[in-house]
């Protein structure tokens, strides 16, 4: 029902009822005649309108006395709310001002848009609010009336409000999906598994309205998204950050924008109060002006800055110079960081000049040997390696856990360095040295540095792809037999042959302390390799400690073995102490995957076997199932995605659906017998489903009765081949966090929601550091105090605050000025989010049937 209150005017009409209703389709919350005094203190008539989100002041026109809009202002527009006397008003928007005068206006409308604004503004900061003057001071000031702010902080409210401001429909499956992400106590911002969030699907969200109602929300901690199509996030999250005080965590890897990414560093800077302490960027065109303005943001942050993930972000090395040199101008942030990823940049020489000096300032600054920094991985930069060793030894980075250097070229002086790195660290449990053109010596040289270190607990070493061949293993194999402190040693991709694994094999046979080794692609298609496979099946499987064996192949390259796995395959029974068996790639075919299964049978060790991508038929997955008539062990296979897809590939289109739905059965029997073996349920005839569809395309996830994940507790991946599938990314979006005394990454999540909830950052921090629980959202109580009400004004940010010597040191001139441009959300033309105007290279579908 309309509020009326007349001033000097008649009730309203039945036309002026249906002209204010037309306005937004539904009665406003109020409307009074009034009086409106111009610019030439001229008193007119007016028909003052409040509705849910807006102002109007409508005008009755002398011909007729129709009416019309004269002026409208949303809420979110209004500035100042000004009243010298119970009789007036001045109301000031962005674009207009309005003095009304009228019975009581100075009480009644300061009150009603005091509160209104309050329904839709209940986490902003004061600076956001609209400033209210009542004078003389001795007059009281409106009540607030108690508001119920509804999921997320009144995220939910707010969001509503921001699709009117915008003029876009408010999407209600986002409310629905957002309102169950909360029921879950989830804190995380994670649009990958909400529909619209692709721009090219029928009912795409525009997010506008939705990264505007996170500006001021303090509910969410984090914010996720991955999608390709959102090439806006980067812009319209930096005007976020102009006011967000919450947001620690940010991943907006794989997006592949080019956009946003210097108003991005910039509005960080701006707001000394943002929370950002992980931000994870990779995959996307930041460029080196782009990272410029995010190191400029990191060194101007008061506090700690914890982890930094930009691989393959087109960083060029003379950004990268600029880049670090940047971080060197303030440790009390960019010294915190525990994670750095730059891999797959060019940092060449140049920019690892200005790293090595960052690395080198990390032991003057900080004389502890335990630094912050766990993780450091450059893989693929072009680097001088023996200048980025030569920082770390020099550093006493002791906390160092994981180093990976692979596809860069290591030299003499490189190894020997890591050599001394290896020596000092009591938790370098990673090395990562692929492709990096070691020679056999090279790669002895570091397994006798490891073997002499201290211990370190579940120690990986990754040689994998160094062409080291038959001398190579020979000039290795000695190290092999008499290593310790290594737990999973990578040699696939070497190029050995029979004759170069042979003497791997006789070597790993003599070892004592491996738990996992990865002899992948050795092995070329038809070289009659059964001998040698016999041998290594006899080996590992009467291993003593020898748990976990990958003997993938390349099916592709031309690397796989095929029937010559069968003495491996007969050899998996009773006797068999493998615990994970990762054969995927091989192009065993149908029998030899029988006589696979058929062992498993009786075999009471393994757990866990890849076995995609192996030409597997219809035959080859009913043995799988039929491996679970004795079977009680195995509790992890993930689904044959490829070899699924080649099946259907090559059915009839009329048969396709039956197969489709025959190989949907048999996963959801064998699914059902694999959570039987986990949990320990006891059972005697295998299950039968009649009619089941399940769903299979590129994207399906592994079938597996455990979480048991592509990472073990090294978090490393063992096999070549992973699996293909993912569960909702919501669901998958686990942090993780280092825990000093075990070497290793632990979920630290709460039990119930050990999937959702958000983590603690990647080391035992200083209290300051600790994630507090979700803050209570703030009552704004409207303090009137007039410094304090001062609004915000973006458009008077000065630019000149930025350090000029650090930019004077950037060739700009290089970049085109079109990038240059800065988001200026006030100026934001809302159809360049039309989604037309971005052209989605979408990937070709392989699998578009499911099974």
């Amino acid at each position: 029902m309309v509020k009326k209150d007349m001033s000097g005017g008649s009730e309203l009409s039945s036309g002026e009822k249906k002209f204010v209703f037309d306005l937004e389709g539904v009665d406003p919350d109020f409307v009074l005649w009034v009086k409106k005094t111009n610019k030439k203190d001229v008193v007119q008539d007016r028909l003052f309108v409040l509705t849910k989100y807006r102002v109007y002041s409508i005008k009755r026109t002398k011909v007729g006395g129709k009416k019309k809009v004269q002026r409208q202002g949303h809420l979110y527009d209004l500035v100042d709310i000004r009243t010298d006397d119970i009789d007036r008003v001045v109301l000031k928007f962005t674009t207009f001002s309005i003095d009304i005068s009228g019975s009581s206006t100075g009480i009644t409308i300061p009150k009603l848009l005091i509160n209104s604004f309050h329904r839709i503004s209940f986490t902003f900061s004061q600076a956001a609010l609209p400033n209210l003057l009542i004078l003389p001071s001795e007059r009281s000031q409106p009540e607030i009336d108690p508001v119920d702010p509804g999921p997320a902080h009144g995220f939910i409210e707010v969001y509503k409000a921001q699709c009117n401001y915008y003029g876009t429909p408010v999407n209600n499956d986002l409310i629905d999906y957002i309102t169950d992400t909360v029921n879950k106590g989830i804190r995380v911002f994670c649009l990958d598994d909400f529909a619209g969030i692709d721009k090219n699907t029928d009912g795409a969200v525009n997010l506008v309205p939705v990264l505007a109602a996170l500006r001021h929300n303090t509910f969410f901690d984090t914010f996720i998204c991955h999608n390709k199509t959102r090439k806006e996030v980067p812009a319209l999250l930096a005007d976020v950050f102009v006011h967000n005080k919450t947001l620690y965590r940010v991943d907006l890897q794989g997006i592949e924008s080019e956009e946003g990414w210097v108003q991005f560093g910039e509005d960080l800077k701006q707001n000394q109060s943002n929370a950002l302490q992980y931000l994870n960027i990779s995959e996307n065109g930041v460029h080196d002006r782009g990272m410029n303005s995010i190191g400029l943001a990191i060194r101007s942050f008061n506090r700690q800055f914890t982890e930094l993930i930009a691989s393959k972000v087109n960083l060029e090395s003379k950004g990268a110079s600029v880049f670090f040199r940047t971080l060197q101008g303030n440790f009390s942030s960019s010294g915190s960081i525990v994670k750095m990823d730059f891999s797959k940049n060019h940092i060449d020489k140049i920019g690892s000049e200005s790293l090595h000096d960052w690395l080198i300032l990390l032991n003057s600054s900080i004389p502890n040997p335990k630094k912050p920094l766990c993780h450091l991985n450059l893989e693929g930069t072009d680097l001088d390696t023996a200048k980025i060793t030569t920082a770390i030894k020099q550093a006493n980075i002791e906390s160092l856990i994981s180093l990976n250097l692979s596809n860069n070229r290591m030299t003499s002086e490189s190894v020997q360095n890591l050599n001394a790195i290896i020596a000092k660290s009591d938790q370098l449990s990673q090395i990562k040295l692929r492709h990096c053109q070691l020679m056999g010596e090279n790669v002895a040289s570091i397994l006798n540095a490891c073997s002499s270190a201290v211990a370190v607990h579940e120690r990986m070493v990754d040689f994998s792809n160094n062409s080291l061949g038959k001398a190579g293993a020979l000039a290795l194999a000695p190290s092999i037999k008499s290593c310790s402190n290594i737990h999973f040693l990578k040699l696939s991709q070497n190029n050995f042959r029979k004759k170069g694994i042979t003497y791997i094999a006789q070597a790993i046979e003599e070892n004592n302390t491996l738990y996992a080794v990865d002899i992948s692609s050795n092995f070329k298609s038809n070289s009659g390799a059964d001998t040698i496979v016999d041998k290594l099946a006899r080996a590992f499987n009467s291993h003593p400690t020898i748990r976990k064996l990958v003997l993938a192949g390349k099916d592709s390259r031309g690397y796989f073995l095929g029937k010559d796995l069968l003495p491996l395959a007969k050899s998996l029974n009773e006797d068999c102490k493998l615990e994970d068996l990762d054969v995927s790639g091989n192009n065993m075919g149908d029998d030899v995957c029988r006589e696979l299964f058929e062992a498993l049978k009786k075999n009471t060790s393994i757990r866990v076997l890849n076995i995609d991508n192996n030409h597997l038929g219809m035959a080859g997955f009913q043995a799988m199932k039929r491996t679970f008539t004795t079977n009680r062990t195995l509790i992890d296979i993930p689904v044959p995605t490829s070899d699924i897809t080649r099946i259907l590939s090559l059915t009839s289109q009329k048969d396709k659906k039956t197969v489709n739905d025959k190989i949907g059965e048999i996963l959801v029997d064998i699914n059902t017998c694999l959570m039987n073996n986990k949990n320990g349920v006891a059972y005697s005839d295998l299950p039968s489903s009649t009619k089941t569809t399940v769903a299979i395309s590129s994207s399906t996830p592994s079938f597996r009765a455990s979480t048991y994940g592509s990472t073990n507790s090294l978090g490393d991946s063992y096999g070549q081949t992973q699996s293909n599938g993912s569960s909702s990314s919501a669901d998958q979006y686990q942090y993780q966090s280092y825990q000093n005394g075990a070497n290793k990454y632990q979920s630290t999540s709460q039990p119930q929601l050990n999937k959702f909830s958000p983590p603690p950052p990647l080391y035992s921090p200083p209290v300051s550091l600790e994630t507090p629980p979700p803050p209570p959202p703030i009552n704004n109580d409207y303090q009137y105090d007039d410094q304090s009400q001062q609004q915000y004004d973006q458009s008077q940010y000065d630019q000149t605050q930025y350090d000029d010597q650090s930019q004077q040191q950037y060739d700009q001139t290089q970049y085109d000025d079109q990038s240059q441009q800065q988001y200026d959300q006030s100026q934001y033309d809302q159809s360049q989010y039309d989604q037309s105007q971005y052209q989605y290279d979408q990937e070709p579908i392989q699998n578009e049937y499911s099974y």
